[in-house]
């Protein structure tokens, strides 16, 4: 899905996490007072995208990344990702010039799929109450949009190696991640641990470190308000720290 148009200001794309879709996105961009051009994307695996969760590997997910770019003629962009959406930007502006910079939400490196979480999936009993816990706030829109997630996920295996990213070597992803990236680290995170978001944001050669009070991991969906407030300064379009890469 898609807000705006090219030219109506910087080019920003959204990708969620894992068990999220592109919906969860929504109540976000409501409350986002800034002038953007927007796109969210349901990942391989997830949500409306048919596309196996794991098919293809990082190569492949980068290709359909990229594609979708292209089909919305975006260039300088800025890609916000939460959790595992957050390692997979970090991965694509390793490997893509047309990233200009990276924001990312309750994300560390590296990451591993929830173990949890996962056999939810897998046999498809999701235990509400746990997956409730993991809000903040607990609203019945925030509850109802991370349930619905989970009840689209599509995933092979426990051992799936989602996007290609799951264990990516962290030494080698942030080292070649050249441009600005804004890490939002939840002080109350429970899913993934905020020491995991300050390490991130220490070892990029361009890395800012957001400690949040009192926000957990599904922040977007908690206090979407509290998030478009720290957003929208730092969507602004900013060349990036190296402008070609071999």
């Amino acid at each position: 899905m898609s807000w705006g148009s090219p030219g109506d200001g910087p080019d920003v794309l959204l990708l969620h996490g894992f068990a999220g879709t592109a919906e969860h996105w929504v109540p976000l961009l409501r409350e986002l007072d800034v002038r953007a051009h927007v796109l969210a994307v349901d990942l391989p695996g997830h949500g409306a995208n048919t596309l196996p969760a794991d098919g293809g590997g990082p190569d492949g997910t980068r290709a359909f990344l990229l594609d979708a770019l292209d089909a919305h003629g975006m260039a300088d962009t800025v890609v916000v990702g939460h959790s595992f959406g957050g390692v997979l930007a970090l991965d694509l502006a390793a490997h893509a010039v047309r990233v200009s910079s990276v924001v990312t939400l309750g994300a560390g490196l590296p990451l591993r799929l929830h173990p949890r979480m996962v056999e939810q999936v897998l046999t498809g009993e999701l235990d509400e109450d746990f997956l409730g816990s993991c809000l903040r706030t607990g609203t019945e829109s925030a509850r109802e949009a991370l349930l619905a997630g989970f009840r689209a996920v599509r995933l092979p295996a426990r051992d799936t190696d989602l996007w290609g990213v799951v264990g990516t070597d962290p030494k080698q992803t942030e080292a070649a991640v050249r441009v600005p990236v804004d890490v939002l680290v939840p002080a109350a995170d429970r899913v993934v641990s905020p020491r995991k978001g300050r390490a991130l944001a220490a070892a990029l050669p361009h890395g800012t470190a957001h400690v949040l009070a009192d926000a957990d991991h599904y922040l977007h969906l908690d206090d979407p308000a509290r998030l478009a407030g720290l957003l929208a300064p730092l969507l602004a379009i900013r060349p990036p720290a190296v402008t070609s890469r071999a």
